[in-house]
């Protein structure tokens, strides 16, 4: 009973966390071994996890989920690229541990949501703006100040989170006013300078 208790309170937080999944009604697994998770619209996955995960997919030929939130370090993972062959709407990242966005995310057309939050990446490359699709951009807590101006031309991006990324006021005005079609999310802006000591 208490184990039943826990797991509807741990599928609550993940609802919250996550509202999109409430909207798309998402069948939730998390992957534990063979044959698990191939035909759910939703899977939660261990980067080391993940190569074992892409194998099944093919030699099962399963549909990969829409959505796929890899948790932990990437570099645990030799194949997360074949993510890139893949129909795949939402790809969260958390934690990954990644100082840029890897080449082959770029190659997943059919992206609307990227959540890279929680990462260390201080550039976002302009190859960004070949996600078609993408409506929304997690940035949160990396170490970024500022967005390729392509950014401009994505017609879908309507929000970028970028909470937890220090940036003074002015900073802010000129994300806002440069990228007037996008709504930012920020924290309080800092009273810092950049380039110079804290």
């Amino acid at each position: 009973m208490k184990t039943r208790k826990i797991a509807w309170s741990f599928l609550a937080l993940i609802l919250s966390t996550f509202p999109f999944l409430v909207d798309a009604q998402i069948d939730y697994c998390k992957y534990k071994r063979e044959s698990d998770c191939m035909s759910t619209r939703a899977i939660k996955i261990k980067a080391r996890d993940l190569d074992a995960y892409l194998f099944d997919l093919e030699n099962y030929n399963g549909k990969a989920p829409k959505y796929i939130f890899v948790q932990g370090d990437l570099s645990d993972s030799k194949n997360a690229d074949n993510l890139s062959k893949y129909e795949i709407k939402t790809l969260v990242l958390r934690k990954a541990r990644l100082t840029k966005i890897p080449d082959w995310v770029f190659d997943i057309k059919t992206l609307e949501t990227l959540d890279l939050g929680d990462n260390y990446i201080d550039e976002l490359s302009p190859e960004v703006c070949n996600l078609y699709e993408l409506k929304e951009l997690y940035l949160w807590v990396n170490d970024l100040h500022n967005l390729p101006f392509c950014v401009n031309e994505m017609v879908n991006l309507r929000r970028v989170d970028m909470t937890g990324i220090k940036l003074n006021i002015d900073d802010q005005k000129n994300l806002t006013n440069s990228f007037r079609a996008v709504n930012f999310i920020f924290s309080e802006p800092c009273l810092c300078n950049f380039g110079e000591e804290d």
